[in-house]
């Protein structure tokens, strides 16, 4: 045994002890931040309530990965089996944990079937939505076409399991005939499988253009944005003759990169590359949360610094109209596009995608919600429902401290919340701060979007419906990412690769461009 797989062993005896302080002793000085003892036991607590008490260690596998190394452990619960991924740091300290369900072998079992071509066999996991949708006799037309593609199928060359917006996902590269594909195979919280999509290998790790976009008519460079930290940014600048508009790109909730890479869409990448091809500049980068979410106390630390920071950078950008700076911000950051705004006369226009204008707390509770309709039958949504309605008592209580830790949602806090975060937001109703800015505006939201409802888009329309200088859009098939789709919308879809829809890109563009240019 290797002193990585020894390691990896007394971290997680460790833990199955309950003695939180000897396993905090293990972490790096990172981590520790992040999951201090009373976090780690919730944490594991949260393992324990769903797999059972520990029972012990089946096999330990250690790989490279950078400068890591990561222990890939097969744990045996009383009620079920569970992968743990523990990294290493080149000191031996633990910069990183993962627990998850056991799914290298159903995903091998899966594809197995689909090799063998017993589609019934290979379904026989799908949650209800893949059922209905993909059902044995058009999986076997799925699989066909893969291997009309492809080749015939050869071998399973290696398995990745990565968490990813509370659904696990197994890639597994496959080697065909002709070339090789990857499998990825979405499973949601019941093991079920929520999704199943062929990549080509390349697009495992990689992004093509959107069609819309071309490259070759705009230039991108690396920017820094802001300091203490510096958010590493990228501004893509049209190759024509300014003075030319310019946006700056504003995430949603969440430590974002700076493509906003949800699931399959970069939907950030897919705006730069449409409105940059369209002659107009874009700005995007990585959230504060993403880079150091140390000392991120309320919403100012970790938004509103960065945005204006990049608005910081845009008004001085060579062939800018400093006319024409307009903030986008999607979702979260369409909520505090107002804020960001306010009090910021370079910002000359906003455009609203999928904002929201109700509390967070209150999304959370109706997204759980829905969850639990789509999984009517199971115990964990439900019980995501009433620590959703939980955190929503806590938040709206008259007695919140700014010191108070909030309640965890499905077993683990949201980053390191307190009571400040959200007294910070009381009191703030973005629809009627924007209604006070007097900017011209767009307001767009997608009739498919769970998270950010028809009454938030509501909000905005009763609030600055009135105003000549706001354009509103509604578009009938896009999610809350702006990709169209058809059917009930679920989470699953966000794992597909897709790109942002065309119609939304050249909405924006043009609503942009027909900002009144600056006079000399």
């Amino acid at each position: 045994m290797t002193d990585g797989e020894q390691r990896a062993r007394t971290f997680l005896e460790t833990l199955a002890r309950h003695d939180w302080p000897a396993a905090e002793a293990r972490f790096d000085p990172k981590m520790a931040e992040l999951l201090p003892a009373e976090k780690l036991e919730s944490f594991w607590v949260g393992v324990e309530s769903n797999a059972g008490s520990w029972v012990g260690i089946d096999a330990v596998a250690l790989e490279k990965r950078g400068a890591f190394d990561v222990a890939k452990v097969r744990c045996n619960f009383a009620k079920l089996h569970r992968m743990a991924q523990v990294s290493f740091d080149k000191d031996g300290r633990v910069a990183g944990l993962l627990v998850g369900p056991d799914l290298e072998e159903p995903t091998r079992e899966l594809i197995d079937a689909l090799a063998r071509n017993d589609f019934v066999a290979a379904s026989r996991d799908f949650d209800e939505t893949m059922r209905t949708a993909l059902p044995p006799e058009k999986l076997a037309d799925a699989w066909n076409a893969i291997r009309a593609q492809a080749g015939d199928f050869v071998s399973i060359e290696r398995i990745r399991v990565e968490h990813q917006r509370g659904h696990w996902i197994a890639f597994a590269r496959c080697s065909f005939s002709r070339r090789e594909a990857v499998a990825k195979v979405v499973y949601d919280a019941k093991s079920q499988v929520a999704g199943l999509f062929f990549l080509d290998a390349a697009a495992d790790t990689g992004w093509s253009p959107p069609p819309y976009a071309d490259p070759d008519s705009f230039v991108e460079r690396a920017v820094q944005v802001g300091d203490k930290p510096v958010l590493p940014g990228v501004l893509s600048v049209p190759k024509i003759a300014g003075p030319f508009p310019a946006v700056v790109l504003v995430h949603g909730s969440g430590p974002q990169d700076a493509d906003e890479t949800v699931g399959g869409v970069r939907v950030f990448k897919d705006l730069a590359f449409g409105l940059a091809t369209r002659g107009i500049a874009v700005l995007r980068y990585a959230k504060r949360t993403r880079v150091e979410p140390r000392g991120v106390v309320t919403i100012k630390e970790e938004c509103l610094e960065g945005a204006r920071a990049a608005v910081d950078v845009l008004s001085v950008a060579p062939g800018v109209d400093a006319a024409r700076i307009v903030v986008l911000g999607h979702s979260q950051g369409g909520y505090l596009a107002p804020w960001i705004a306010r009090g910021d006369g370079r910002v000359r226009g906003l455009v609203i995608m999928a904002g929201n204008t109700r509390p967070l707390q209150e999304l959370i509770v109706e997204q759980a919600r829905y969850a639990a309709s789509l999984y009517p039958s199971a115990r964990f949504a439900h019980q995501a429902v009433e620590d959703a309605e939980r955190f929503k008592k806590a938040v709206e209580d008259p007695s919140l401290t700014p010191d108070q830790a909030m309640p965890p949602l499905g077993g683990a806090s949201i980053a390191s919340m307190t009571g400040a975060y959200f007294l910070d937001l009381r009191g703030y109703h973005p629809e009627q701060v924007a209604a006070r800015l007097g900017l011209p505006m767009l307001v767009a939201w997608g009739k498919r979007d769970f998270q950010v409802r028809e009454a938030d888009y509501l909000g905005w329309k009763s609030a600055l419906g009135g105003l000549p200088q706001v354009t509103f859009r509604e578009y009938a098939s896009l999610n809350h990412l702006f990709v169209a789709g058809t059917g009930p919308p679920t989470p699953a879809e966000y794992e597909m690769p897709a790109h942002v829809d065309s119609e939304f890109i050249e909405d924006v563009a043009t609503w942009i461009r027909g900002l009144p240019p600056h006079l000399n």
